[in-house]
């Protein structure tokens, strides 16, 4: 912008405290050289005769009439709302909306100077980022050992990002196949990575329902796979979610089952032509009636199992036709855990169930799937930015 203008002056960065962390400075410097001796940085009350600030268009939206802007809700795909204009108003919760679900030039224009100062080193890369203890907040994330003797048996690198410096993560997330992180800063990096990269990001219901979608403009600029995944709060046996504004962010529990889950994921991604090879051909022997070979390729995959609900439908049905009902109420059983909001899954549960006179031992799934009916619009709730996953914690049907 300061280009654009053609100005020649002093630019002022105004903080709300006077200490601004060096990342900043070396941010600039990388990606701005010609800019970076010009910079000042102002804190506290400060006056200008004149200024010229960015503008972001959902400003307009909220304080115009449909005769300046139409309505944008349902061309976005944003919901199902009974009317055009219902997030116009001009409230926090409808802002945060719209603007987490869109992007302005100048974010564009950011990549594509930073691509242009980015030198690509190892394309492919599996990255998992951790936080160094005391470099920047300290938020636990329980079972990180296990996770990176997982993460290891699929060519993992872990790396912390408050090693390198801003140009050296930009080539780090350019050149990323897979960037797998608890939820923080490090995903603004979406915007430099390549399209169709995979941005998995490890989060529990507090991250939900106070952050959710903070990065979905870095990844609509480069077009990044951008996953949610949720797992517990590391709450040390307390019960229900954390409020941010008392307890501040919270760490993440990954227990065997969301780690077994996560494998799941892992397998499917670094490998998507092989899961989908895999997946046909079951369904192909599930359609001849030959259960035999379905059993066979599962047994061959058990990570598809951990991950993919409908591997773990495909499973049960040809355990059914073995008239092994018990085998095949444990397949799906697991494919409701990854998937709780599929109603098919529940469906076949619960008439399974109710053929092998189990009414009674399944009697919780009812009030559960009538629970989960609420979420089933996250199967269709993907774009080019990636997709939603729901992670359920352990045991939430016993």
């Amino acid at each position: 912008m300061y280009r654009d203008y053609g100005l020649t002056g002093e630019i002022h960065l105004i903080s709300s405290s006077d200490e601004i962390k060096g990342f900043i400075g070396r941010l600039i410097g990388d990606l701005y050289p010609d800019l970076v001796d010009r910079v000042k940085y102002v804190s506290g009350k400060v006056t200008f005769k004149r200024a010229i600030i960015p503008f972001n268009t959902n400003h307009l939206y909220h304080q115009a009439t449909p005769e300046v802007i139409e309505d944008i809700e349902t061309k976005a795909r944003f919901a199902k709302l009974e009317q055009d204009g219902a997030l116009r108003p001009p409230s926090i919760a409808n802002y945060k909306r719209i603007y987490n679900n869109s992007r302005d030039e100048y974010i564009d224009r950011h990549r594509l100077n930073a691509l242009a100062h980015s030198t690509p080193k190892q394309p492919g890369a599996r990255l998992y980022v951790s936080r160094r203890p005391g470099a920047g907040k300290d938020r636990e994330l329980k079972g990180e050992d296990r996770l990176e003797e997982m993460l290891s048996r699929h060519d993992f690198k872990k790396i912390y990002l408050e090693d390198l410096s801003p140009r050296e993560q930009i080539d780090l997330c350019r050149d990323a196949d897979i960037f797998l992180s608890a939820h923080g800063a490090g995903f603004a990096n979406m915007m430099y990575a390549r399209p169709g990269a995979w941005f998995i990001e490890l989060s529990h219901l507090q991250t939900a329902r106070h952050r959710f979608g903070d990065f979905n403009m870095h990844a609509a600029v480069s077009g990044a796979r951008y996953l949610h995944f949720f797992a517990d709060h590391a709450t040390n046996g307390a019960d229900g979610t954390p409020k941010m504004e008392e307890a501040g962010h919270a760490g993440i529990h990954l227990t065997k089952f969301a780690l077994d889950r996560l494998e799941g994921l892992v397998s499917i991604i670094t490998d998507v032509h092989a899961y989908k090879g895999t997946l046909m051909h079951i369904k192909n022997a599930l359609r001849e009636s030959r259960p035999d070979i379905v059993k066979s390729f599962v047994e061959k995959c058990p990570a598809y199992l951990k991950g993919c609900a409908e591997i773990c439908l495909v499973a049960a049905e040809a355990c059914m036709m073995q008239n092994k009902p018990e085998k095949a109420m444990r397949h799906l059983s697991r494919g409701i855990d990854i998937a709780p909001f599929r109603a098919d899954l529940w469906d076949r549960y619960l008439e399974i169930s109710q053929a092998t006179n189990s009414d009674g031992a399944a009697a919780p799934e009812v009030g559960m799937r009538h629970a989960f009916r609420n979420f089933r619009w996250m199967r269709s709730a993907q774009d080019v930015s990636g997709a939603t996953l729901m992670q359920v914690p352990e045991g939430y049907r016993k």
